[in-house]
């Protein structure tokens, strides 16, 4: 019996050093085994119909094992589906370490500090047929068991998808994130983490916060609550936040993690889906940050000589920083800056704009302002803003508080004496500066400026206009002057700055006021002037026609129509009334006797009113009606008639057609007058166009009820109203 026991016993002794050997395996550890994938994304370029070059970006933790030299891509929709191995792009890159740690030996390199590689995988993919509902992606394990916001996190595969709808977008290219996924992040300081995309077909993208998959058909992992999905990272509130256009996530972490999240990007052609990407990221937050705040540009650090240097009428400066920052930590209203000149005097700022960013960093941001820089030396300075924060450095550091930096404004503008040339007799003249000047430092009365003849008398300037000046745009170079009356002045004529009754001089577009004394322009008359009769004129027929040339001191005037003399010696011509051989061309002449003749011309129409319509009344027996009627009017648009004797005037009703009226009781006066296009209206009035109608007595009385002589009526009798009627019996 023992004997046959023995093999059993020793059986069982074989399966108990085969569990333990199993056991032993199992219980070792199994970092050998697990790529510890930190971050990726597919995206996909149109190369030819049905034909996708598709790309595959993964990023390691190279603590893990190495990934292959390819990796199956799937491709899957309700109209087929298939597979291909991707081959790997090149070699792996290491990404650079954090700026915000201590120098230390990664991972990738032997150490023990936190180290990643992107490996980047791409190949052609033909799809069997359009479609609206095309999924590549590709599955792999495992993620990183440091992970501490999702369950069991070593277990979990990382699942990437990106989605195409080749039936409404066949020839559509997937967008490409514009910065690397690996970041590590301070406790206790914010950020701006830049996750923006650019789309090759110039598609709307939408930008969310997604649950990081492990597998197809909606399997996703599960977080440690209170963390979601939309709220992934322990932070300050109000929590994590993206921005749907940009992309940025705001966040501001309040303890060590490491955390996984995805951001799906969805691509929108005329308002429809046309496909969308994924990007699935690992984040870790740390606790012994360097603190690397901001700081200008050490070449323009202020109380050092050097500065931001502008030019005059600036609106907008770049200011450099020594190391980067956070491209979204830049409030877009430009409240972080303030800017205010030498005497105290602020300039707002209305934006800022971050230039020429790199993984949501930059040392470049051009603010604009509300008003033109001017001469002197101004003051920039940081400042909490609308966003309620400063500047951030890329771990997060705020720049100080009312850190600043000078801006010089050097004036290198100069006025140069600019040549006019006028009539000999002149009441205005107009003046293009070599500069621009700033309109609102000139006195509207014209102060501001001595005008002064060759015999040194002063012309007296009554008004100055700058053209084309506003608050957009104070500064301009073209201003008309206007004196107290038209005069003539022994050339050369200097315009000569003063003090106005404002108390100041005119200034510059860089706010550098004039020197009382400087000549701005010089003013040659010609021998020959030519005298402004005002527009051409149109004038009614029978009414006045006045024509005024400037006064002139001494001067005789000549005044001709159509090369007849029509006038005395006057700057004025009046003729009453006026019949249409009136018009033509007026011409006046003067010479004032001390060399100084000129010439004025004016066109002038004498335009006629329509003529009277010639109205006619005939009646309308069978509707006891009074039509009136007449010829259209030559130029006439419409016709108005009167039945008050002219007191009232109304449109014409045309109830009998055009150029007609009709009435059921015909007054004893009606005329009638024409309406024509232009200023002479309205036009002559016809004569009296009453009806006068004979009467008509019916011979013959049937009332039988057929409607016809059913009593004895007598037509027209009350147009006779002295009348007076006798029936006999015979």
């Amino acid at each position: 019996m023992n004997k046959k026991q023995k093999p059993n016993n020793m059986k069982k002794l074989f399966i108990l050093l085969v569990a333990i050997f199993t056991l032993a395996i199992l219980a070792a550890p199994q970092k050998t085994e697990a790529s510890h994938l930190v971050a990726g994304d597919i995206t996909y370029q149109y190369v030819s119909p049905g034909v996708y070059l598709v790309t595959v970006t993964l990023y390691r933790d190279c603590d893990g094992i190495s990934l292959g030299s390819s990796v199956n891509l799937n491709f899957n929709s309700s109209c087929g589906s298939g597979s291909i191995s991707l081959p790997q792009l090149g070699t792996a890159t290491q990404i650079a370490a954090s700026p915000c740690l201590p120098p230390q030996t990664t991972s990738c390199n032997g150490g023990n500090a936190y180290g990643v590689e992107e490996w980047v995988y791409q190949g052609l993919v033909t799809l069997p047929a359009n479609c609206n509902d095309w999924v590549f992606s590709t599955q792999s394990c495992c993620r990183n068991s440091q992970i501490t916001n999702i369950q069991s996190p070593g277990s979990q595969s990382f699942y990437l998808p990106s989605s195409l709808n080749s039936t409404v977008a066949p020839t559509n290219s997937s967008p490409v994130f514009s910065n690397i996924p690996v970041s590590q992040f301070c406790v206790g300081n914010q950020f701006f983490y830049d996750q923006g995309a650019t789309d090759p077909d110039g598609d709307s993208l939408v930008y969310s916060l997604v649950c990081p998959s492990v597998g197809a058909g909606g399997n996703f992992v599960q977080y440690n609550p209170p963390l979601s999905c939309q709220n992934p990272v322990t932070s300050a509130p109000p929590g994590v936040q993206i921005d749907p256009q940009t992309g940025i996530i705001t966040f501001l972490p309040t303890a060590q993690q490491v955390t996984v999240l995805a951001v799906q990007v969805d691509e929108y052609r005329n308002g429809t889906l046309i496909g969308s990407i994924v990007r699935d990221m690992q984040i870790n937050i740390i606790a012994n940050c360097i603190i690397n705040t901001p700081t200008w540009d050490s070449t323009i650090v202020a109380q050092t000589g050097n500065a931001i240097f502008a030019n005059c009428g600036d609106t907008s400066v770049v200011v450099l920083l020594q190391d980067p920052v956070q491209c979204g930590s830049a409030a877009a209203d430009g409240s972080d800056f303030r800017i205010v000149s030498s005497s105290g005097v602020p300039n707002p700022s209305f934006s800022a704009v971050p230039l020429n960013c790199s993984g949501g960093v930059t040392t470049e941001i051009l603010v604009n302002l509300y008003t033109p820089l001017t001469a002197g030396v101004h003051w920039l300075f940081t400042k909490e803003g609308n966003d309620n924060n400063t500047l951030l450095s890329d771990c997060g550091a705020s720049m100080n508080e009312f850190d600043s930096v000078p801006i010089v404004v050097v004036d290198t503008s100069e006025l140069s004496i600019v040549n006019v040339t006028t009539d000999c007799v002149f009441g205005f003249f107009e003046v293009t500066f070599s500069d621009a000047l700033d309109c609102y430092t000139f006195s509207g009365d014209g102060s501001d400026f001595l005008l002064i003849d060759a015999n040194g008398n002063s012309l007296p300037i009554d008004q100055i206009l700058p053209i084309g000046c506003n608050v957009a745009n104070p500064n301009v170079t073209t201003f008309q002057f206007y004196l107290d009356s038209a005069v003539q002045g022994a050339s050369p004529i200097h315009l000569i700055v003063q003090s106005g009754s404002d108390a100041n001089t005119v200034s510059n577009a860089c706010g550098r006021f004039l020197d009382t004394g400087d000549t701005l322009a010089v003013i040659s008359a010609t021998s020959a002037s030519t005298l402004d009769l005002g527009p051409d004129q149109t004038v009614c027929e029978g009414t006045t026609l006045n024509l005024s040339a400037p006064t002139i001191a001494n001067a005789a005037y000549s005044w001709t129509l159509n090369g007849t003399g029509v006038g005395t010696n006057s700057n004025t011509y009046s003729n009453n009334p006026v019949t249409p051989a009136d018009g033509g061309t007026y011409i006046v002449t003067f010479d004032n006797g001390a060399g100084c003749t000129g010439i004025g011309t004016v066109d002038v129409t004498i335009e006629t009113f329509a003529e009277a319509p010639v109205v006619t009344c005939t009646p309308v027996v069978q509707n006891a009606l009074y039509a009136y009627g007449w010829a259209a009017v030559a130029g006439a648009t419409s016709y108005e008639i009167s039945l008050d004797g002219g007191t009232t005037w109304i449109a014409v009703n045309n109830g009998a057609g055009p150029n007609t009226h009709q009435l059921n009781n015909p007054p004893d006066f009606v005329i009638v007058r024409a309406i024509k296009a232009g200023p002479c209206n309205p036009g002559k009035v016809s004569e009296d166009a009453s009806c006068d109608f004979d009467i008509i007595i019916p011979n013959v009385i049937t009332p039988n009820d057929d409607m016809y002589n059913e009593a004895f009526v007598i037509q027209y009798l009350e147009r006779h109203p002295n009348s007076s009627l006798e029936i006999r019996n015979r």
